[in-house]
C-alpha cells in the first residue's frame, strides 16, 4: 500500500485502535517510519484542539451575578409608565406614509396651457445656444417622426413668409416634443409640435389661445392629433 492509500484511513485511527483498518493499512503502518510520523502529528494535534476547546466550568459567583442583572434590568423595564401621546406622531407619520402611497401619481404630461407657454418661451430664448439640424419641411418631419414616435407635421400657416432654419427634438416638462426654428424677417420663430396625447387637460379646436410673455407672444391650437406651440 502507498503512503495516499493509507493516509486515507487516518480518522480511523484517531477514533480507535485501528481495528477497522484494513490489514494492508495495519501491515503499512507497521514498516513505513513516515506514515507512523503523520500519525503521531495528527494525534498529538487531536489532543492539543481537545485541551484547548475544553470548556470551563462557570463559578457560581459568576451565575449569581448575571441572575441579580437580569432581575434589575426586567425591574427598570416594567417601571417604564406607558405614555399614549408618544405613539401620536408616529402614527400621523405612517398615515402620511400610506396617503401618499395610495394616492395616484400625477399623470406624466402637460397641464395647463400657462405650463406649455412657459415651457416654450424658455426653450425659444435658448436659441443661441442651441444646434439645430438643417433640412426641408418634409426631410425634418420625417426624421423627427421616426424618432419622437408620432406623427409630425408643419403647419400649412408656415409656408407663407416664414422660411425654416432646422429642426430638432426638445423636451417640454418631461415630453419629448419636435422644435422647428424658422426665420421671419429678421426674427427668430420657434414652433414646438407635441403628441395631442401628452396633454392632461381638454384643448379646443380650432380654437387658437395666445399668451403673452414679456416681449413674446405664444400661440398655441390644435391639429387633429398635434399641438403647436408658436413663440414670435
Amino acid at each position: 500500500m502507498k503512503h495516499d492509500d493509507c493516509s486515507r484511513f487516518a480518522d480511523t485511527l484517531l477514533n480507535d485502535n485501528g481495528s477497522g483498518l484494513p490489514p494492508e493499512c495495519r501491515q503499512h503502518l507497521e514498516t513505513c517510519e513516515h506514515c507512523r510520523q503523520i500519525h503521531a502529528l495528527d494525534r498529538k494535534l487531536e489532543e492539543t484542539l481537545a485541551t484547548a476547546l475544553r470548556p470551563e466550568p462557570v463559578s457560581d459567583h459568576l451565575l449569581t451575578m448575571l441572575e441579580k442583572n437580569l432581575e434589575s434590568d426586567r425591574g427598570r423595564r416594567g417601571r417604564i409608565p406607558v405614555r399614549p401621546w408618544f405613539l401620536v406622531p408616529v402614527v400621523a407619520l405612517l398615515g402620511i406614509l400610506l396617503l401618499l402611497f395610495l394616492l395616484p401619481a400625477q399623470r406624466q404630461g402637460l397641464h395647463s396651457l400657462d405650463e406649455i407657454g412657459r415651457l416654450a418661451f424658455a426653450d425659444h430664448h435658448n436659441i443661441q445656444a442651441t444646434d439645430f439640424i438643417p433640412g426641408t419641411a418634409g426631410e425634418l418631419s420625417a426624421r423627427l417622426s421616426r424618432r419622437l414616435g408620432f406623427r409630425v407635421q408643419v403647419p400649412a400657416m408656415l409656408d407663407r413668409g416664414y422660411h425654416l432654419i432646422g429642426g430638432r427634438l426638445c423636451v417640454l416638462g418631461r415630453c419629448n416634443v419636435a422644435w422647428l426654428l424658422y426665420g421671419h424677417g429678421t426674427d427668430r420663430v420657434s414652433l414646438f409640435i407635441i403628441n395631442a396625447r401628452d396633454l392632461t387637460f381638454p384643448l379646443s379646436q380650432p380654437r387658437k389661445y395666445i399668451l403673452q410673455y414679456s416681449a413674446n407672444t405664444v400661440k398655441i391650437w390644435k391639429e387633429n392629433d398635434q399641438v403647436f406651440a408658436l413663440v414670435d
